[in-house]
């Protein structure tokens, strides 16, 4: 990981599928829709293969992960607790992943 360039990784549970998905951008690569273009392409790639969606955790003071994680496409919920945002992105059945 050390060329700065973004990353994406996603796991699921078979058993109670959402994934779990993690997001790192280089601070120097931040603000350039990196982060948006890789939740879309995960996103795309994980409901091509019967992911139903997303959970995170994300420190609730990373307002631009937060963000960023609000605007997936679906329906998003999210509670925090101890300075931690669990996040919950529920895919949109017949509506194609991408921009809202």
């Amino acid at each position: 990981m050390g060329s700065g360039l973004p990353h994406a990784v996603h796991s699921v549970l078979i058993k109670i599928n959402p994934a779990e998905v993690a997001f790192m951008v280089a601070p120097d690569w931040q603000g350039r829709g990196l982060g948006t273009a890789l939740q879309q392409r995960l996103q795309e790639y994980a409901a091509s293969r019967g992911v139903r969606g997303f959970t995170a955790e994300i420190l609730a003071r990373n307002a631009s992960m937060l963000r960023l994680a609000r605007s997936a496409r679906g329906s998003v919920s999210a509670t925090t607790e101890d300075g931690e945002a669990h996040v919950t992105v529920l895919f949109t059945d017949g509506v194609p992943p991408g921009p809202a």
